[in-house]
């Protein structure tokens, strides 16, 4: 009934100032279940929570999920959350089955990631399948280049994976060098070209 959706939607939104780590796997099991609006409360609650424990729960529930829905929240909530301990664990969803969630994971790194993390996307190239899943990671590698001010490094890594790589994926790696912008870029767009 409503009345019932809104006694969820009041707990939902108390959890957000209340609630803690433990609450984490509670709202989490609402989530193929619940309203668009029900949605958007468990994902301000999960933003708000301020226990310690909460993103350790989250990281913790990531780790063992098998739900994509589940694991692609989780995965959206630590990024806004600014967890930079789940890096690690979002490097490795990158090549998660679902599109959807190796996306959110791709997206995440792009926000969160430092060069090692960088440096580990463009290992990642050959394996997405997705154009969607390549455009996220070209994103991705250009944000932290620009983060990071190390685009002559970044050029330098992207050639050197161009060296072994099939066509298709020369053609994802020659957009990222056309995005780093920095000379050296150019330089191999040319050597490719000849």
């Amino acid at each position: 009934t409503s009345e019932q959706a809104s006694v969820r939607l009041a707990v939902i939104q108390a959890l957000g100032t209340l609630g803690g780590g433990s609450h984490v796997s509670g709202l989490m099991s609402r989530v193929d279940k619940a309203s668009d609006q029900e949605l958007a409360a468990i994902r301000a609650a999960l933003l708000r929570m301020s226990d310690q424990g909460v993103d350790q729960s989250m990281i913790a529930m990531l780790e063992h999920s098998v739900q994509p829905s589940i694991r692609r929240e989780l995965v959206r909530a630590l990024k806004a959350r600014e967890c930079m301990q789940a890096v690690p664990l979002f490097l490795r969803l990158v090549r998660d089955r679902d599109t959807e969630t190796s996306r959110a994971a791709i997206q995440a790194v792009g926000e969160l990631g430092d060069m090692q993390a960088c440096r580990a996307l463009i290992d990642v190239v050959p394996d997405l399948h997705s154009s969607a899943q390549i455009r996220d990671l070209e994103d991705a590698i250009a944000r932290l280049a620009r983060d990071s001010d190390q685009s002559a490094r970044i050029t330098d890594w992207v050639v050197a994976a161009m060296r072994d790589s099939d066509v298709s994926v020369q053609v994802s790696l020659l957009r990222m060098l056309g995005r780093l912008g920095h000379e050296k870029a150019l330089e191999s767009v040319r050597a490719t070209l000849t």
